[in-house]
């Protein structure tokens, strides 16, 4: 944002591919990325509307940042969305042994307030399902952090 400036009806959103080994230097790995996109992310932008996407390749049982995350400040979509239905969120990637949720989209409390549908939906692709959002955006004006 330029000086002075207001964000009118702004989104921000990361999509995230943590495409690393599932060997405990690869763990590492993703979880200090995770932390520093989920941390940066409401450092740099402030109150506005914030959704990080992506396939993190890791549940929350496995990691402790997103387990804290989920915790404190963000609010995952798919699990917002299975509340409301009385359900449980649906599992993004099937295989014939196993099936488990390394796809989330990630809600600031702005962006969750926005929230209208959640979905993960089988689209062809073998194993991974499609988690969608559907939101519904007021123009809202928000001042530029730090300014």
């Amino acid at each position: 944002c330029a000086e002075g400036c207001m964000a009118v009806g702004r989104v921000d959103c990361v999509l995230v591919g943590c495409c690393v080994r599932k060997n405990s230097s690869g763990k590492r790995l993703r979880e200090a990325l995770l932390d520093g996109i989920l941390n940066k992310a409401r450092a740099l932008l402030g109150d506005v509307p914030i959704i990080v996407a992506g396939d993190f390749n890791t549940t929350v049982a496995e990691s402790p940042v997103l387990k804290t995350a989920l915790q404190s400040h963000w609010i995952d979509a798919a699990a917002m969305q299975a509340r409301k239905e009385g359900l449980e969120a649906p599992p993004s990637y099937i295989t014939s042994t196993a099936s488990t949720r390394p796809d989330y989209i990630l809600l600031n409390s702005a962006a969750a307030t926005t929230l209208k549908e959640c979905r993960t939906e089988d689209i062809g692709v073998p194993s991974h399902r499609a988690v969608t959002v559907t939101l519904e955006m007021a123009h809202q004006s928000h001042s530029c952090p730090g300014k």
